[in-house]
C-alpha cells in the first residue's frame, strides 16, 4: 500500500494580480493507494539504455485503486500507474542497470531529456528528467533492491509560463 501526497501550487493572473489556484491533483492528498503487479517484464538481453528504457522502464506494470477498492479516476490512475510502473523494475543485476545511465542529473541544459540510475548500499535510484527554456518535469524512485518496488516515488513539473509547480510523492507504507 502506498499513501500519496500533493504539494505546489498554481497560479493564474499576472504578478501583483496573481491567485493561486488548487493543484489538479490537490484530491489525492493523504489518499492510501493499493497497487496491484499485473506484469512484470523480465530483464532482456541488455545491450543499451535505449533498450533498457523501451522494454523494460516505460512498459505499464502495475493497477491501482483506493485503499477502500474504488477505482480512481482516469487521470489520477493513468499519472499513479505511470509513476509506480516506471520505478518498479525487475530484481537482477542492480549494477549493469546503473552502468546504462548517468549517477545524477547535469547541470540543467535546455531542451534535453535524460534519464539517472543510482545503486546504493540498501537502495537503488532511478529517474527521468526533462527541461526545456521555461519548463521542467521528470519523475524519481527510490527502490528495493530485494524486491524492486519503489519504497517512494516522485512526478513533478514546473513551468514559469503557465506559472505552475507540483510535486506528486508516494510512500510506501510497510507493516500497515
Amino acid at each position: 500500500m502506498y499513501v500519496v501526497n500533493v504539494c505546489g501550487f498554481n497560479m493564474t493572473g499576472i504578478s501583483n494580480d496573481s491567485v493561486e489556484c488548487p493543484l489538479s491533483f490537490a484530491p489525492l492528498n493523504n489518499t492510501r493507494i493499493i497497487t496491484t503487479v499485473s506484469c512484470l517484464p523480465d530483464l532482456p538481453g541488455l545491450t543499451d539504455a535505449n533498450s533498457f528504457a523501451t522494454d523494460v522502464i516505460i512498459q505499464t506494470k502495475t493497477e491501482v485503486s483506493l485503499e477502500n477498492g474504488t477505482e480512481l479516476s482516469e487521470r489520477y490512475d493513468d499519472a499513479l500507474v505511470s509513476l509506480i510502473s516506471l520505478t518498479l523494475l525487475p530484481v537482477g543485476d542492480w549494477s549493469l542497470i546503473d552502468s546504462l545511465y548517468e549517477d545524477e542529473d547535469p547541470e540543467p541544459p535546455f531542451m534535453k531529456t535524460w534519464y539517472i540510475a543510482k545503486q546504493h548500499t540498501s537502495s537503488f535510484e532511478i529517474g527521468y528528467t526533462s527541461y526545456g527554456p521555461d519548463y521542467a518535469s521528470g519523475w524519481n524512485g527510490n527502490l528495493s533492491l530485494t524486491t524492486g518496488l519503489p519504497y517512494s516515488a516522485n512526478l513533478w513539473a514546473w513551468n514559469a509560463v503557465e506559472s505552475f509547480s507540483w510535486i506528486l510523492t508516494i510512500t510506501l507504507l510497510l507493516n500497515d
